[in-house]
């Protein structure tokens, strides 16, 4: 089930899902449509969340010692 459609079939819950899409919209707003939250998800057997952002050139760690 794609990101958001949930609360249609949703009925009124505690939790909303509204900093879920707050992140996802800033995320799009900051590195555009590619990116952002999103989840996939079969109800009673599972669900998937990917939350995807840009490499930024100079932020890779791999290989690194902290």
């Amino acid at each position: 089930m794609p990101l958001f459609e949930v609360n249609k079939v949703q009925t009124n819950t505690r939790f909303s899902g509204m900093g879920v899409r707050n992140v996802h919209e800033r995320i799009v707003r900051l590195f555009g449509e590619p990116y952002g939250v999103f989840l996939y998800s079969e109800p009673d057997t599972y669900t998937t969340v990917q939350i995807r952002f840009p490499l930024v050139p100079g932020t890779d760690r791999k290989g690194q010692e902290e």
